[in-house]
């Protein structure tokens, strides 16, 4: 799903907006809320996916782990051909938490992506620090005779962030999915973490922003039989998704970059 061919620079994170996250909490504490990851059976999906570049096979695994963590895993092959090496593979890994007695949430702690592009090796990591209130990122390209890292400081006080790769697990976690149905309105603010920067941002054309970007996911619309249509949008992107009434990916639209995933 990352294509690249050149670095990209860092800014620092902008400070936080720990008011405006209030509001998501407030549409979720209006009920009680039952976690829907804790209590989920380990997942295998897969999906078609379609990029400027082509066609592909995506392969999406998710479950808790011995440590009670959320575990994603994702794999792309070449299209319908599952049983050839993959191009890229990824692990992303959040811990469970409280917002407050209501809202759980989930923390990023770890993600990982290697790919190969013309049978080059790329590597990224992102590592999440809460108590030193850190992001540590390393990668390398073929051209790199070391890891390259950078540390950006947050401000994790109040604030939900969430790993690009596990958006929709995410929110679903919050109850967002479920209040906004009911109310047929509501808008989650948060930081998103694109666990493949900085290879992701440059084959997006996201060259201003850094890995952490404050983003805005909303309700948009209930489609016919439940389905539910929503709207993430950070800088000047927008991607639509689709979920069922369990708050599970269906479909994924990034129209401006002639993207989209959608579920077999």
């Amino acid at each position: 799903m990352i294509l690249i061919k050149k670095e990209s620079r860092i800014l620092l994170f902008l400070n936080s907006f720990l008011k405006l996250i209030a509001i998501l909490f407030t549409l979720s504490c209006s009920s009680k809320l039952v976690s829907g990851l804790k209590n989920a059976k380990p997942k295998k999906e897969k999906f078609i996916f379609v990029d400027p570049t082509g066609k592909f096979s995506v392969l999406r695994r998710s479950g808790i782990n011995s440590s009670k963590d959320f575990v994603t895993k994702e794999e792309l092959f070449p299209h319908t051909k599952w049983e050839q090496p993959v191009l890229e593979k990824g692990i992303m890994i959040s811990s469970y938490s409280k917002y407050n007695k209501k809202v759980s949430i989930l923390i990023p702690k770890i993600s990982q992506r290697t790919f190969w592009f013309d049978k080059k090796k790329y590597f990224t990591e992102s590592k999440f620090f809460t108590e030193k209130k850190e992001v540590k990122f390393s990668w390398r390209s073929p051209s790199d005779l070391k890891l390259k890292k950078k540390v950006i400081k947050i401000d994790s006080e109040g604030k939900l962030y969430c790993f690009f790769g596990q958006l929709i697990d995410c929110i679903k976690e919050t109850g967002f999915f479920k209040t906004s149905k009911l109310k047929k309105n509501g808008v989650v603010y948060f930081s998103v973490i694109f666990d493949g920067y900085p290879f992701f941002n440059e084959q997006f054309g996201i060259f201003k922003s850094g890995p952490i970007i404050e983003s805005d996911f909303s309700f948009e619309k209930e489609m016919e039989n439940g389905v539910l249509r929503y709207a993430l949008s950070f800088l000047d992107q927008k991607i639509t998704y689709f979920v069922d009434r369990k708050g599970n990916l269906i479909d994924k639209f990034w129209i401006s970059q002639g993207l989209s995933l959608k579920k077999i």
